[in-house]
């Protein structure tokens, strides 16, 4: 019973706290999250640094590996350009977003075959173009909340055989802090 009753008293602090910090709203350079959707199976690593009013660059980390009926292993990575479109405060890195950027790929258990499927190499790497929508919100001065989807469209970088452009949908559900 204490454990429900304390979080709730964190969260009635920091909702409290954010409502009166507002008021001295200060201008951030850069914001470090994680996306929480898969922060146990897939750790990943965001940083988004602010380079002018309601525009940002973002670099995404990620690397997974999980086994449901075969094994998957896998890194991305992600340049994006962000730009808030939101008309009030354009200095704290909140509100509505859209972005655009680069995004690669390497599958390490993908295996290119040749004609008489015989492996060529085990390793597949991809490049595409990325593109999000979302909103991004403080939950008190520092810590903010990113609420965003995305699709991704990667096409293969090896030379033999290429695959037809693949695509992919990305939630993002980022936990961090701003400085």
């Amino acid at each position: 019973m204490r454990l429900p009753l304390i979080c709730f008293l964190i969260l009635i602090s920091t909702l409290t706290y954010s409502q009166q910090s507002s008021q001295h709203i200060r201008q951030f350079k850069g914001v470090i999250k994680t996306n929480v959707l898969n922060l146990i199976m897939i750790p990943s690593v965001h940083y988004e640094h602010r380079i002018a009013d309601k525009s940002s660059i973002l670099l995404n980390f990620h690397r997974g590996k999980i086994t449901f009926i075969t094994e998957n292993n896998w890194l991305n990575a992600a340049v994006e350009f962000r730009k808030y479109v939101t008309k009030k405060n354009s200095d704290t890195l909140w509100g509505w977003y859209l972005s655009g950027g680069i995004a690669y790929k390497y599958d390490y258990e993908d295996v290119i075959l040749d004609d008489l499927n015989m492996i060529i190499k085990v390793g597949k790497p991809q490049l595409g173009i990325i593109a999000r929508a979302g909103y991004q919100f403080g939950l008190s001065d520092n810590f903010i909340m990113d609420l965003g989807a995305g699709l991704v469209a990667f096409s293969d970088l090896h030379e033999y055989k290429r695959a037809p452009i693949e695509g992919e949908f990305r939630l993002m559900a980022g936990v961090g802090y701003r400085f």
